[in-house]
């Protein structure tokens, strides 16, 4: 060994680059999510969020620019290449709400994508650069940070197709059909002590505050409002007392809303109508049950329809618990 030749011992070795694959992943993810939110009409941009073109290569390349970038110990596994680029995706949608260019709704329904598919760019990049130079590998991977761009106005120009999804809630009362029937005709104002914690909630979607009618008849206004200024008409379409309320809900329009609750009932998604149906028992109790029918139109509306209903299904039945311990406590005090 020549004179002032050494080992560097390794604890005094450079650190390894994964945080600068990990940084390059965050700024490319949030350069793009801010190049497509630039124009909010969905039906005439070529770039949206909600799109396959977005929910794929955007992870996908994420995830390779966080293996292309790490030291090459880090991602010599299969495992390391699929599993570091979910800190990436974390980071990314961590930012993105803190940015709030997101809702906590929107970026729950768009995790499981990034995780998988961002771990599949890893995995794709790890063989990339096991069988190809580093020169190869970056050509391939300017090829997948631009394909967002380059598919996206193709996607833009497809239809996208209209599902509609009716979700059920029932839950068993004890009280008279009357007395549960003015419960769900006006909803008193809902008390703190009445509340409970909730998952959509925790998606970021508001509780509802209370439901007003204005005339008893079919043809009414039925007029429900939520906490964060949400708030729907519902013109009454059936009206058979005791028995049967069925109205079409379309959102108020001088409500004042955050994204994404501005676009209810809009390209993508829309509530359509509410149902309810008392049905008395032999045991002289009451089978409430609560359904709504809703419209997705996406390119990816299986995926959708499983958050939709979950979410859907939560508040319905948050809704009729409130409607049973009321019509309960009234059922006792008569």
């Amino acid at each position: 060994m020549a004179e002032g030749d050494y080992d560097v011992p390794e604890k005094i070795q450079p650190r390894p680059r994964l945080w600068i694959g990990i940084l390059a992943g965050v700024i490319y993810g949030l350069t793009v999510r801010l190049a497509f939110g630039a124009d909010s009409n969905a039906n005439t941009a070529w770039f949206n969020t909600l799109t396959w073109a977005f929910l794929t290569f955007v992870p996908l390349t994420l995830g390779a620019l966080t293996i292309y970038f790490s030291p090459k110990a880090k991602r010599d596994g299969v495992s390391s290449a699929f599993f570091l680029p979910w800190i990436t995706s974390v980071v990314f949608l961590g930012v993105a709400s803190v940015l709030a260019l997101e809702a906590s709704l929107c970026i729950w329904m768009a995790s499981p994508f990034f995780f998988l598919v961002s771990g599949l760019g890893g995995v794709l990049m790890r063989f990339i650069l096991r069988v190809r130079n580093s020169k190869s590998a970056g050509y391939i991977l300017t090829l997948l940070m631009i394909s967002p761009f380059l598919t996206s106005p193709l996607e833009a120009r497809l239809s996208r197709p209209d599902m509609y999804r009716i979700v059920e809630n029932h839950i068993v009362i004890r009280a008279s059909p009357e007395i549960i029937w003015d419960e769900i005709v006006r909803v008193a104002p809902i008390q703190p002590q009445e509340r409970r914690l909730t998952f959509f909630q925790l998606l970021g979607i508001p509780q509802p505050v209370e439901a007003t009618m204005d005339v008893d008849s079919a043809g009414g206004l039925r007029h429900s409002t939520y906490e964060n200024g949400m708030a729907f008409n519902e013109r009454v379409l059936v009206w058979q007392p005791l028995e049967l309320l069925r109205f079409e809900i379309v959102p108020d329009p001088y409500a004042n809303l955050p994204l994404p609750f501005n676009e209810i009932n809009g390209a993508y998604f829309a509530m359509v109508d509410g149902i309810y149906r008392i049905a008395p028992q032999p045991d002289g109790s009451v089978i409430l049950q609560l359904a709504s029918t809703h419209r997705l139109s996406t390119s990816f509306n299986a995926y959708g329809g499983l958050w939709t209903d979950m979410i859907l299904s939560d508040l319905q039945q948050y809704i009729l618990e409130i409607i049973k311990g009321r019509a309960e406590a009234k059922a006792l005090a008569a």
